[in-house]
């Protein structure tokens, strides 16, 4: 056979066995049978089992999901089973492409054994403190809230004591496993117990012992653990579910509240009721009036006119009074029903978060039913299940399979998470994003830099040539043809980075003597920047004209060095650059200047 079962105990009674298999392939017909299956097999253990898997632990691991406690123990569950499959899937790939098998050496062969059992034991046990911490989540009443920053903490420290006590346990692997036996010509590494013949304690705990608890304390119990707690579990949510459906506002119930109200409307002119403020007691549709409101109102009304003015006086206050009541009553209203649609959606959101979580751990503990049960069986039973002599490519045939079903179980996490729960979904979705913005961001960067790189080099070229320029001919201050298309190459660079298309003004900026703005750049910055100060300013055109004397004045020929918008005078050219983008021009200066400073 090509790969070898691992992480279970071996039942061929010979390890010389194992080591003809190997070399001779003795198993031709198994092979073609298992060769294709395993090179499928193993290359998506390793896309989906192993960086789905870390994938999956980075997005568990962010501060929204966190600070949830079963989302922290999904992401130590993820990183295990990411771990684990990378080390099936590497033991694959040393002895598919490099030939180089792990049980050849005693150091790769007791590691190979202690990391796949460790990883696949601390999976488990995970799994446990998943359930068992959202069976208590679920059945609190008031979850309490006290120290909600510790809870990741504290998880960690679960999760640590478990490692260790795993630790501790299979050390005995790294210690005791394996051996090297000499044939008088060289050492063979024996990947197996039985041939160490002098530790016989050790082979009566591997073969009387062990399997019998690794059954009942990694399989048996573990599965218990996760029936419980799935029973607990659904029972809790259905209990939420009958009482949000109990107490959820339907049409119907709103109707008959509707009707109560109409018929309370009708029974008060049937009903004796008393106002407070007009003392008026109305029954079977007449108004009977007290005999102190009586006096009162004879008293105050000798006349018809009085008494019809008093009863409007009257009249008034009570449709005040009952309009203040009624948007009193309807703001009280409004605040109630807000209030209550956000405590329902807030229970809402929690129950759907519960139920998502809830699918997520009843499908892994399904899953984990249906494909570690063979493996354990076969394991623990498998000396019953065969003949007493055995064929092992059968034997090994079969533990094959069943070790791959549970490797299965190892590399499904991410699917069922994507599958089961809205708040990974989301979250993955920002991590993604987060990922692609960072990788334009990266590659933008790169662009810029080769960009400026590029100007460097223009820029260095066109010093050179034109101070060979000015050297040769002082008078005449023209650039040539070259170092002039190389400027304008630049220029058009820097309008094409600072200034959009639709930015852009119908006419473009001409420099007249290049050259000289380039030397008074480096001789009189100051001057340079209270003339850009100036049109900013959108000054009047005298203190303008003013700097652009003092410019001229500089210069040791009659030439011009101030910028012109086509055949325009300055003070249209100030009113013109203002009324365009003037901060792309104060943006254009300081590139030139720090093209300058490069120089």
């Amino acid at each position: 056979m090509s790969v070898l079962v691992a992480n279970h105990t071996s039942i061929l009674n010979n390890a010389t066995i194992v080591i003809s298999l190997a070399a001779a392939n003795p198993c031709p017909r198994q092979r073609n049978i298992t060769r294709p299956f395993l090179f499928v097999h193993n290359y998506a253990l390793f896309f989906f089992g192993s960086i789905f898997n870390f994938l999956a632990f980075v997005i568990l691991m962010r501060r929204a999901l966190r600070c949830h406690s079963t989302f922290t123990y999904l992401a130590f569950l993820s990183l295990s089973n990411g771990l684990l499959s990378l080390v099936h899937f590497s033991k694959w790939m040393l002895q598919y492409y490099f030939h180089i098998l792990t049980e050849n050496f005693l150091i790769t062969c007791r590691f190979d054994r202690f990391l796949s059992d460790f990883l696949t034991h601390f999976s488990l046990f995970t799994l446990i403190c998943v359930n068992i911490d959202r069976a208590r989540t679920v059945t609190k009443s008031c979850p309490s809230r006290r120290y909600p920053k510790s809870k990741f903490h504290l998880v960690l420290m679960k999760e640590f004591l478990v490692a260790t006590i795993l630790c501790v346990f299979h050390f005995h692997w790294i210690i005791k496993y394996g051996s090297e036996v000499s044939d008088n010509e060289r050492q063979i590494v024996v990947c197996d117990y039985r041939a160490n013949q002098r530790a016989t304690l050790y082979i009566y705990f591997l073969t009387t012992i062990y399997p019998p608890f690794e059954l009942v304390v990694f399989f048996g119990l573990p599965l218990l653990i996760n029936i419980v707690c799935t029973i607990i579990i659904i029972r809790s949510l259905s209990i939420r579910m009958r009482t949000a459906e109990k107490y959820r506002p339907s049409k119907g119930s709103l109707s008959e509240n509707r009707k109560q109200h109409n018929s309370e409307g009708i029974l008060s002119y049937i009903l004796p009721t008393r106002a407070s403020k007009t003392h008026i007691r109305s029954c079977f549709c007449f108004q009977i009036q007290c005999r102190r409101h009586t006096r009162l109102r004879l008293k105050m009304g000798r006349t018809q006119k009085s008494l019809h003015k008093y009863r409007e006086e009257n009249a008034a206050i009570d449709r005040q009074i009952s309009t203040t009541d009624s948007s009193i009553e309807n703001q009280l209203q409004v605040a109630l029903k807000n209030t209550s649609d956000i405590i329902n959606r807030s229970h809402r959101s929690r129950r759907t978060r519960d139920i998502h979580l809830s699918a997520m751990l009843i499908s892994l503990n399904v899953f984990y039913l249906l494909l570690n049960s063979p493996f354990h069986f076969h394991q623990t039973f498998a000396k019953h299940f065969h003949d007493p002599n055995p064929d092992p490519c059968n034997v090994m045939f079969y533990g094959l399979i069943f070790d791959t079903l549970q490797q299965t179980f190892f590399s499904i996490n991410f699917f069922l998470y994507v599958l089961t729960n809205r708040r990974f979904r989301e979250e993955f979705y920002k991590t993604m994003t987060i990922i692609v913005s960072r990788c334009r961001q990266n590659s933008s960067r790169k662009e810029y830099n080769h960009r400026t790189s590029k100007l460097r080099i223009r820029s260095s070229s066109i010093n050179t040539s034109a101070a060979v320029k000015s050297s040769s001919n002082h008078d005449n201050l023209m650039i040539d043809a070259s170092s002039r298309q190389n400027l304008d190459s630049i220029m058009s660079d820097i309008e094409s980075t600072t200034i959009s298309p639709s930015q852009q003004p119908q006419q473009t900026i001409t420099l007249i003597n290049e050259m000289s703005i380039f030397n008074l750049m480096a001789d009189k910055p100051d001057l340079i920047w209270q003339v850009f100060q100036a049109i900013q300013s959108n000054d009047n055109g005298e203190n303008l004209w003013n700097l652009l004397d003092q410019l001229r004045t500089t210069t040791s020929d009659d030439g011009i060095v101030y910028m012109t918008y086509g055949s325009e005078t300055p003070q249209s050219l100030a009113e013109k650059l203002h009324r365009q983008n003037l901060f792309k021009l104060i943006q254009l200066h300081q590139k030139l200047s720090s093209l300058r400073a490069q120089f």
